[in-house]
């Protein structure tokens, strides 16, 4: 499973085309983007990183440094030593890459970060879920519990209303 990691933070709704519905992994994930958040790109997966660097014009070297940040998820300044660039050249790099992330026509399966306050119960209960959902090797299986899980969710907040 890719596990890019975005970021939610107030805002306005992202906009993103929508994928496939035979893909229940990415409904899932559309189902979360379609809150009232803008999302900031913080982490990549090898795979979505290579599928999205592939949408840029960026180098080698500016690839490599973008790919410290997103896939090893180093600091831009430790990045920037290493390389012998500035910041704001790392910063570039990685702004491309996050270009044509918002540009993808079907984001990647990636992964949410997001801090929020949660009842204790429901906070270990997504703890767990996510650890289970992380070792589990196969593919289907993963996108079947989360759209499950989303699922659920999404009727107990309907009884809430």
């Amino acid at each position: 499973m890719a596990s890019g990691c975005l970021t939610m933070t107030n805002g306005v709704r992202p906009s993103r085309a929508p994928v496939h519905p035979s893909d229940e992994l990415s409904r899932a994930k559309v189902a979360l983007l379609r809150n009232d958040a803008t999302m900031k790109l913080t982490r990549l997966t090898p795979d979505d990183f290579d599928r999205l660097a592939a949408m840029t014009n960026l180098g080698d070297r500016a690839r490599a440094m973008a790919r410290a940040v997103l896939v090893d998820g180093r600091p831009q300044a430790d990045v920037a030593t290493e390389y012998g660039m500035t910041k704001q050249r790392v910063n570039l790099a990685v702004g491309a890459v996050k270009r044509a992330y918002g540009k993808a026509a079907a984001p990647g399966t990636g992964w949410v970060s997001l801090e929020l306050e949660l009842p204790e119960s429901l906070a270990l209960a997504l703890g767990g879920f996510i650890d289970a959902l992380r070792a589990c090797p196969e593919d289907q299986a993963q996108a079947k519990a989360l759209a499950q899980a989303v699922r659920s969710l999404e009727a107990a907040r309907r009884g809430l209303a």
